[in-house]
């Protein structure tokens, strides 16, 4: 099971610059050749941003910042996957 989006037709693994940096721009599936899109979605990273910088007031250290940083950033992924499907363009 992959951590970021797949491809809904052969299931080949979005790479992270098209589903990071481009998203809603239409790209080509990998695997299959398939137009995809990742629908833009603003409230999954400002909503981790937003948890980070309240979250860290109460932090002594960088250890723990950097847990912090690193645990936000994996639910972020997490919830992009799931919210935030590639889904094949309508031609």
């Amino acid at each position: 099971m992959s951590i970021m989006q797949t491809c809904p037709k052969c299931g080949t693994a979005v790479p992270y610059t098209k589903a990071l940096w481009g998203m809603g721009t239409p790209f080509a599936c990998t695997g299959c050749e398939a137009m995809l899109i990742i629908h833009k979605n603003y409230w999954i990273p400002l909503s981790g941003f937003t948890l980070f910088f309240f979250a860290k007031s109460g932090l002594d250290g960088w250890p723990e910042t950097t847990v912090l940083f690193l645990v936000i950033a994996a639910l972020v992924l997490l919830l992009s996957k799931f919210f935030m499907p590639a889904v094949i363009v309508k031609e």
